[in-house]
């Protein structure tokens, strides 16, 4: 039974070396060999900027524009409103529009009073510091040492995944998300249920995709975490209308279902695109998509609608099923998975999104060296971490293949993810024999005498 069991440590470690090596070579090559694309694509962090100086200037201000029914994530800010207003003075005749809660804007206002390439630096500076702080409380998290083998390998990977490097180029804000989902999951397991709240209801004001969260602790009962996640809600919606007035909540809320429909482009990675690739037969990139999205078959929407609620019911009904025996370990994997399980269901989760996989990943993998998990579970995990953390499957997609192969390709990112979480969340071992609880990992491919010291 023993040798059972180090055969399938030993294979674990292997293949989390494997997709350590991939992960590597893979942000090598980006970086230095094939590039991010278009240089003169429009950065996020510019529309974050400059929804800052609109507030800034007017906290009152028409920071959505007028509503005129398209899908605002496809389609550029209008030339009369005030975010292209303030683009075209500095330079930028064209600029996306604005489709975030004002949180964010008001966030940035200081940012907004730099100059825009300053601005950009910082942003990235910053990122950089969420991203290192981010790998300490997963760290802490998995119960490793700061200065060890194991961190300088989380670290490692944590600068190597794919969707982290796409979000830093875009300035996207995944990255200050993740750094909140990965503290609220800390402090969840630590005792902190207040922080771990206001943490979800600040990353809540800043992409409504955490709200997905809240039906685990309706499933646990815990009041006290819903109370105080209500609160500081309602303290951050308060505070915005104070701020920028019940009229621009009142735009922002109106622009929500245009947003919750089809936009199938291959860099958009979730269920509904996958349905929609099948349905069609082939990929689409971003021109292409406009005539789907201006009239998507209403069975293709309900049947995407569908698909997505009965993922997140097999991803909670486990979680049901074991909240009498699951203990605070198992409870921040539930979060940390459903964090992943958000994205996929979202109707826009673009591939720099999924830098919040690199939570649910890191917990897992550390779940899995210390178990010794079954060949297979230690199989998917590789598959999922080199799927999402490389893009060797989006490569292959834009090959000169058949358009089934596309398809089966550029699908791999978001099918793994969802045997990612529901592998995870059903396995027989989710709830933890308390002898593994503090058991160390067993890296044993690097370290053949298994000296890690875990923290109490």
């Amino acid at each position: 039974m023993m040798c059972k069991l180090q055969i399938r440590a030993r294979f674990s470690s292997f293949l989390l070396a494997a997709s350590m090596a991939l992960l590597v070579f893979s942000s090598l090559c980006s970086q230095y060999i094939g590039g991010y694309g278009n240089r003169s694509a429009n950065y996020d962090i510019w529309v974050y900027y400059f929804a800052a100086q609109t507030v800034a200037k007017n906290p009152h201000a028409a920071l959505y524009g007028n509503d005129d029914g398209q899908n605002p994530q496809a389609y550029a800010a209008p030339l009369d409103s005030e975010l292209a207003r303030h683009a075209a003075q500095a330079g930028l005749p064209r600029i996306m529009r604005f489709v975030y809660p004002p949180l964010l804007a008001d966030a940035l206002v200081p940012l907004s009073r730099v100059t825009l390439d300053h601005a950009v630096a910082i942003w990235r500076a910053f990122n950089l510091l969420c991203i290192f702080a981010t790998t300490l409380m997963i760290a802490r998290t998995v119960r490793v040492r700061w200065v060890s083998f194991e961190f300088a390998t989380l670290t490692l990977a944590a600068f190597s995944f794919y969707p982290i490097h796409e979000t830093i180029y875009f300035g996207q804000i995944m990255i200050v998300l993740l750094a909140l989902w990965s503290l609220s999951v800390l402090a969840y397991q630590e005792g902190h249920i207040v922080l771990s709240a206001c943490a979800l209801a600040f990353a809540t004001g800043l992409k409504v995709t955490p709200i997905l969260a809240v039906s685990l602790f309706v499933l646990w009962n815990d009041r006290k975490w819903l109370l105080s996640y209500l609160a500081a809600g309602t303290g951050i919606f308060a505070a915005l209308a104070a701020i920028n007035g019940t009229e621009t909540l009142r735009a922002w809320v109106h622009i929500l279902p245009s947003m919750s429909g089809l936009e199938p482009a291959a860099v958009n990675k979730n269920i509904s695109s996958v349905l929609s690739w099948i349905y069609y037969g082939r990929l689409f990139d971003q021109d292409s998509m406009l005539m789907v999205i201006s009239a998507p078959p209403p069975m293709l929407m309900i049947a995407a609608k569908v698909a997505c609620a009965v993922f997140l019911l097999g991803c909670l009904y486990p979680v049901w099923r074991n909240r009498m025996r699951m203990g605070r370990d198992e409870r921040g994997i539930a979060m940390a998975v459903i964090a992943l399980a958000t994205i996929t269901v979202s109707p826009v989760s673009w591939r720099h999104a999924y830098a919040l996989a690199s939570l649910p990943l890191a917990l897992v993998w550390a779940r899995t060296l210390r178990q010794s998990a079954p060949v297979w579970q230690s199989l998917l995990l590789a598959l999922t971490t080199v799927s999402l953390g490389t893009p060797i499957f989006d490569r292959a997609a834009a090959m000169t293949v058949s358009p089934f192969a596309q398809v089966f390709f550029a699908s791999v990112w978001v099918m793994s993810s969802v045997a990612f979480c529901l592998t995870t969340l059903w396995s027989p071992a989710f709830v933890w024999d308390p002898a593994f609880r503090k058991s160390p990992l067993i890296p044993r491919l690097f370290e053949p005498d298994s000296r890690l010291l875990i923290q109490k």
